[in-house]
């Protein structure tokens, strides 16, 4: 796999028992993990009392201000391009000053149909170096708990979309969701998700499976295929998948070890697409028969520096950690730990650059969440102290960092009270 990547690399911690891969059928406030805290949601996490959400007239699909979720990429022109769903249509609007302001919103022209688009899963966005740009996203079907990825493009700059083609090739009525997408200079598609089909074929199967396609665009279209990567993931976290300095794509996810332990591990696909065996990355020892809905974080430099945060609450290991890895995942640093566990510190994102490593996250001080941000000079060996950098009195979505030019962005979306860029 040795091309150059241009991608998005793209979790309110929740609770899904023993369900297929797709939707979440039960959540819980952060951290609480027993029956008898969930009782409680109403009041939050440690007794505290979550925002009410702001109530507004009645929104236009278009308008972002009341999208749940809202996915962000610069494409190699410098355009800051930012995407949400509503009445089951994808609309985007794109910035040419790193999002301080941005254009009317566009629709995805690819007809009406149901979009997931809520925490952990939602649509990804993409582009090559011709300019074209690529969108995937999970589309739920009839059946309970099941949906299909899909995959759209535009050849003209968004002007006009392809006919959405379905990626999961089994035709199984099951779930294929919590996609990921990254996009290489070439116009070469690499999707990967969690999949349900072991689970629907073999019984007493735990959890979901890995699965990747790739896929190059020729005049003709996008041909993918489907390989099985890892089985036993989590079923509701999202993936973090991004390129090597080799190049290669590395991949960093929640997965299922032995008694319902719930950690993460990590896989370097190689050039020719052989999946390899996956690499422990977190020992914090979680058991839990369910899904925390909160996925992790990964980024590498051209050092080839592994940059990895996580949320865990196991015997061992309880809130965010950070650490890195300069052999591919064999080993780590010492996990360090991040924000406060007894503030529902959540959500980590991270990016590198250079020697700059920035984190973010999010956390409720009992009036408002709070959106915070660390930053490493030296490679992940120090960090400065957080500061926080926003907050939000109504809802609050993943934050999500991106990069140009040798400078982090952080793209937050908070429901009823907008969408922000920060440059930091």
């Amino acid at each position: 796999m040795k091309k150059q990547f241009n991608a998005l690399s793209l979790t309110f911690l929740g609770l899904t028992l023993g369900l297929a891969s797709g939707f979440t059928a039960f959540a819980a406030t952060a951290h609480q993990l027993s029956a008898q805290a969930s009782k409680q949601a109403a009041a939050g996490h440690h007794g505290q009392h979550k925002p009410a959400a702001t109530k507004t007239s009645a929104c236009e699909a278009s308008d972002i201000t009341c999208a749940k979720t809202v996915t962000s990429a610069f494409a190699p022109d410098g355009k800051l391009w930012r995407l949400w769903s509503g009445g089951q249509q994808m609309f985007y609007s794109i910035s040419t000053d790193n999002g301080q302001h941005f254009g009317p919103a566009q629709k995805v022209d690819i007809g009406a149909e149901k979009i997931s688009s809520r925490g952990e899963n939602r649509p990804k966005l993409g582009f090559d170096d011709q300019g074209n740009v690529f969108i995937s996203w999970a589309k739920p079907l009839k059946g309970k708990y099941t949906s299909d990825v899909r995959l759209t493009y535009s050849t003209d700059g968004g002007q006009h979309f392809s006919a959405p083609q379905t990626v999961n090739n089994d035709g199984l009525k099951i779930g294929h969701s919590f996609n990921e997408m990254l996009v290489a200079g070439d116009g070469t598609v690499t999707l990967s998700w969690l999949d349900g089909r072991e689970r629907k074929q073999q019984k007493g199967y735990e959890g979901s499976a890995l699965y990747m396609a790739e896929g190059k665009l020729t005049e003709s279209g996008i041909n993918l295929s489907n390989i099985k990567l890892a089985d036993h993931t989590c079923v509701c976290c999202r993936i973090a998948m991004t390129n090597t300095a080799n190049n290669e794509v590395a991949a960093l996810w929640r997965h299922i070890y032995d008694d319902n332990i719930r950690d993460h591990a990590l896989m370097t696909f190689s050039a020719d697409n052989i999946p390899q065996q996956p690499m422990r990355a977190s020992f914090d020892l979680w058991q839990l028969n369910g899904c925390p809905h909160q996925g992790p974080g990964l980024s590498i430099n051209a050092q080839n520096r592994y940059h990895m945060v996580w949320f865990n609450n196991g015997s061992k290991g309880k809130g965010v950690f950070y650490a890195y890895s300069d052999d591919g995942g064999k080993s780590r640093s010492t996990p360090l730990s991040i924000g406060d566990f007894q503030a529902q510190a959540s959500y980590a994102n991270v990016v590198s650059f250079g020697k700059t490593v920035d984190l973010v996250w999010t956390q409720f001080n009992g009036l408002a969440y709070q959106l915070y941000h660390q930053r490493s000079q030296d490679n992940g060996q120090t960090f400065a102290a957080p500061k926080v950098i926003s907050q939000s009195d109504a809802d609050s979505d993943r934050p999500f960092l991106l990069k140009r030019a040798g400078r982090s962005y952080v793209s937050w979306q908070r429901p009823n009270n907008g969408h922000q860029v920060i440059a930091l």
